[in-house]
């Protein structure tokens, strides 16, 4: 059996709870006692060789001993710990003891020992790493081959998918796959399919080496690798003035285009980089094999756009939303739809899996009706109910009559939309609403002697509220959700604001109040086929997976914030106002809140408000123009706020 979930705290969560539910009643019904394995990818385990480099280059530039020398000490466990991997590996161990060594080199495992945040993604395994360092993770692969209960995520499943293989199934079939939180499927077999390299990424990398070369013993090599780092460099930069220089901008590319042909040059330059570099591996293994990944990156790139890949990938630059800055990828058409490889092989082969289960409470909340249920479920993974191979007998709705308590707290219909570019006047004025939406909850979470989660669509929306706000904790970027979370449970009156916790996270009676400050849109796609039923379907995924982190358990008393008037206000609550209802709201959006929580913002006093009035302000420049929308009042729409696909001035 193989469970497919989305993230690791819930691959975490199976292992250590329902999965020894499911041991014993196996034990019972069988008298096998069956072994339950947890695989993780490479980039959750540590990398000897480049915790040694990282401990080096941080001695040798005169940092305090305490800044070094726990990567030294990990760098020689991590050895002791190959060591021990290769003989298990060469024995063909299956045991507990074999479990023990690869637990003890996870990133995590070792982090808590030591009792200090680390710089993971300098030290953990890449696909470029070094054979011998690689030994734990063949453990562990060999450890999930042989084990009765498999759990791993979504993105690792769909990885052996790529490669048309699903932990030796060819060999002898999964009897069972349960595919849960089947909602975020799509998503994460996206992150797996996008290969992307941005400029800044590649000059980093470069100049990681100039840096770790600088510390290296001097010899002739010295003098090389700084030529060709500047070759490379220059070679970067004439890629980067290919690309647009409009923020969010996607640019299509085609085989002969100039871009993939520098593609060769840059792979080339950092190969020879790379192949100096290796010669002196104890201060430069860190930056050596992150700059082989992303060679390795631009030559996949490469391949796909001028190959007879090409009519799977979608080749394109890409500039980010709000800076514009350039990166070149390559994107999978439709790439949740890899699931079908579990049963549509070649002619002559069995399944990968004889029974695939989906299950999904996202897609089970009411308001969906059964063909947008069905037809999300079809985007997602390729499975096409009308084929006669899906049997819908497990699709229906299960909702606990009585669990927990929910209070909804509505932006104002008036308040500004939150847009990405943060340049614009009007984003600004959506910013400091949502800083007044998040005080709000934070009064009110004092009153109750609460806690406060604050979910935010990413980082950089993360860091815009950062300096706006005291008394908060901002999960950064490169900062781990599990220590964050640790904070957040171990401190009270917390308020913690991270994009992070959308789902997967279970903080039962620690939710007193939990803030949206933005609809959590995704990205535009560059394929327009089905992108509107899809991004709606990911977006109220999303929306209702971080909804459901306020209750947890049959005791939570919640109330959920939104600073976003995209999300519509109840009809009750209209016309307790009399606002008018925003032009941006779309109403399918409600049907993120579970229908027994909708149900009482009619009949339970103070389940619905308007959290924070927004009174615009009476100086600023109006236009007004009459709308008329189906279903919708005459209104009046704000200078500069106008959505154009939704309606526009006479």
């Amino acid at each position: 059996m193989l469970v497919s979930t989305h993230t690791i705290a819930l691959g975490t969560q199976i292992l250590h709870k329902d999965g020894l539910i499911a041991r014993s009643v196996v034990e019972v019904l069988t008298g096998k006692r069956p072994r339950i394995a947890h695989m993780r990818g490479r980039t959750h385990f540590v990398s000897a060789s480049r915790a040694l480099a990282v401990g080096s280059l941080l001695r040798d530039d005169g940092l305090p001993r305490s800044k070094w020398q726990p990567y030294l000490d990990i760098a020689d466990s991590a050895r002791r710990t190959i060591r021990l991997a290769l003989e298990a590996l060469a024995d063909e161990d299956r045991s507990e003891q074999a479990e023990a060594i690869v637990a003890a080199s996870l990133l995590d495992a070792i982090e808590e020992a030591i009792g200090t945040p680390l710089a993971r993604e300098e030290i953990s395994l890449l696909g470029s790493s070094h054979d011998d360092d690689l030994a734990p993770h063949r453990l562990s692969r060999e450890l999930a081959n042989t084990a009765s209960i498999l759990v791993t995520t979504h993105a690792y499943t769909a990885a052996s998918l790529a490669r048309k293989a699903l932990f030796d199934a060819a060999e002898e079939p999964f009897g069972l796959l349960v595919v849960d939180e089947a909602d975020q499927w799509a998503s994460a077999a996206a992150s797996v399919s996008l290969v992307s390299a941005s400029m800044a990424e590649l000059r980093r990398s470069v100049d990681a080496i100039l840096s770790a070369n600088r510390h290296a013993r001097s010899t002739k090599d010295n003098d090389q690798i700084a030529a060709l780092s500047s070759q490379t460099l220059s070679s970067i930069e004439a890629l980067a003035a290919l690309a647009p220089t409009v923020p969010g901008k996607i640019t299509l590319l085609r085989a002969d285009d100039a871009a993939i042909k520098l593609l060769g040059t840059i792979c080339s330059q950092a190969n020879q980089i790379i192949g100096l570099a290796d010669r002196r591996r104890s201060h430069t293994a860190a930056a050596s094999d992150v700059l082989r990944e992303r060679a390795d990156d631009l030559k996949r790139i490469g391949m796909a756009t001028d190959g007879n890949e090409s009519d799977f990938w979608v080749p394109h630059w890409s500039t980010s939303r709000v800076h514009g800055l350039p990166s070149i990828a390559i994107k999978g058409k439709m790439p949740g739809r890899i699931m079908k490889r579990l049963w549509a092989g070649a002619p002559d082969s069995a399944p990968l899996a004889r029974t695939v289960i989906l299950t999904s409470a996202t897609l089970s909340t009411p308001g969906f009706r059964d063909a947008v249920r069905w037809k999300s479920i079809e985007l997602a993974t390729g499975a096409d109910p009308l084929t006669g191979m899906m049997l819908t007998d497990l699709a229906c709705t299960i909702q606990p009559s009585e669990f927990g308590r929910m209070r909804v707290r509505f932006a104002d219909p008036r308040a500004p939309v939150p847009r990405a570019d943060y340049e614009d006047g009007t984003a600004r004025e959506a910013l400091g609403y949502a800083v007044a939406v998040i005080k709000a909850a934070m009064a009110d979470s004092a009153l109750r002697a609460g806690r406060t989660l604050v979910l935010v669509p990413s980082y950089a929306d993360a860091g815009r509220l950062a300096p706006l706000l005291t008394g908060v904790v901002v999960h950064r970027e490169g900062q781990a959700l599990k220590a964050m979370l640790e904070i957040y449970r171990t401190t009270e009156g917390c308020c913690l604001v991270t994009p992070g916790a959308w789902h997967g996270t279970d903080l039962p009676g620690l939710v007193q109040n939990l803030v949206i400050t933005r609809i959590p849109y995704p990205p535009r796609d560059l394929d327009g086929k089905d992108s509107m039923a899809r991004n709606l379907s990911e977006t109220l995924a999303k929306l209702s997976q971080g909804i459901g982190r306020a209750i947890r358990c049959e005791t939570d008393d919640a109330t959920i914030w939104f600073a976003d008037p995209r999300m519509p206000v109840p009809e009750t609550v209209i016309s307790q106002t009399g606002l008018l209802r925003s032009p941006y709201a779309n109403a399918i959006l409600l049907s993120a809140i579970p229908k027994r929580f909708r149900d009482t913002f009619d009949t339970m006093d103070g389940a619905a408000a308007i959290g924070v009035s927004h009174e615009p302000d009476v100086h600023a420049e109006l236009r007004p123009f009459k709308v008329k929308r189906q279903g919708a009042p005459l209104m009046k729409a704000r200078a500069g706020g106008r959505n154009p696909r939704s309606y526009a001035a006479p």
